[in-house]
């Protein structure tokens, strides 16, 4: 009922469900009912997650202001903030918005997340700078990508391919999470503690372990060897459950690392393609014995600021309540097309 707790997350939930059987527009509302109960409640948690789901079905259907809406109305202390700037990038760059899309990417560049692992951020960054024919931008925006994740896809392999134990997993994933060399490199970490499987599986065997020195503390007799017993059974079936996991996601990881470096292979072709393009343009007007334009002055172009906003140049400092306010003042480079209107002479 209207009156119980629980109403902002059985909205939610029964929202989901909808949505997963084709019916998004009674989805909509539920969202939006879950959405309106828990600001009441001040529930946030169940706030945040009806804002993200009302911003992807916004996306889904093209209505990327009303998505770009719910996206920003996460607020920055959520630990779905993150994802949320990330989604409003892909929003922004759809809507071709790409100033403000590069403004959110750069936010997203800040130590605070440094944790998060944001596969394709650099190369939808690239796409971006492709989109405003900013080729050597997109350029070094791949280098980038590339630097941080080949060597890293390198050793993912080199890791599987020995096809280690659960044990020698689980003992690398402790290694790199206490800082110690590992064989394992830093970027899989951040996939690792992220995913749902390894958590619970590691939580679980943490608690059998706790379990089990209880045990050994408190108990004694008969009960004592019966429990120790038990416990060391499903402490060992866990500890190898947990190494599963750990295999499992890196295959994964690799899986859709490789699919990124397509699309980033792709962009860098379609860069080489648009350059080449552009340079054949010069030579042709050169042959037909036409000037050719000068670039416009002034690579900046002047925000709008909005009331209660004040205009603040990066200095290469991030603080946190900037981000997600970054815009880019970068001036569209591509050429203009002449209007439908226009004559030639």
């Amino acid at each position: 009922s209207k009156t119980s707790p629980r109403y902002p997350a059985a909205r939610y939930h029964l929202g989901v469900l909808l949505v997963g059987r084709k019916q998004a527009r009674t989805g909509v509302r539920r969202f939006r009912e879950a959405l309106a109960a828990a600001t009441t409640a001040n529930n946030q948690s169940v706030a945040q997650l009806a804002r993200l789901a009302l911003a992807r079905l916004a996306f889904e259907v093209g209505s990327y202001r009303a998505a770009a809406h719910f996206y920003r109305s996460v607020p920055r202390r959520s630990r779905h903030f993150v994802q949320a700037q990330y989604e409003l990038a892909w929003t922004q760059v759809m809507s071709e918005r790409y100033r403000a899309a590069l403004g959110t990417l750069h936010g997203l560049h800040a130590p605070f997340y440094r944790h998060r692992l944001l596969r394709d951020a650099l190369v939808l960054e690239a796409a971006t700078y492709l989109n405003l024919c900013r080729y050597k931008a997109a350029r070094r925006a791949l280098k980038r990508f590339d630097r941080r994740t080949s060597p890293a896809v390198a050793r993912i392999r080199r890791v599987l391919d020995r096809k280690p134990t659960p044990a020698q997993l689980s003992a690398a994933l402790l290694r790199l999470a206490a800082r110690q060399p590992s064989p394992l490199p830093r970027l899989a970490l951040r996939a690792l503690v992220a995913d749902v499987g390894v958590y619970r599986s590691h939580r679980t065997l943490r608690q059998l372990q706790s379990e089990r020195r209880r045990g050994m503390a408190k108990l004694t007799g008969a009960v004592r060897k019966a429990v120790l017993g038990e416990l060391g059974r499903r402490e060992q079936a866990f500890r190898q459950r947990f190494g599963l996991e750990i295999r499992r996601r890196l295959r994964d990881l690799l899986v859709q690392l490789d699919t990124v470096k397509v699309k980033a292979d792709e962009i860098g072709l379609e860069v080489e393609l648009a350059e080449k393009g552009q340079l054949e343009a010069r030579r042709r007007a050169l042959a037909a014995g036409r000037r050719l334009k000068r670039r416009a002055r002034g690579r900046l172009v002047r925000l709008r600021i909005r009331p209660g906003q004040q205009a603040w140049p990066f200095e290469g400092e991030y603080w946190l309540d900037e981000i997600g306010a970054y815009r880019s003042r970068l001036r569209n480079a591509c050429p203009k097309r002449p209007s439908k209107g226009a004559t030639r002479r």
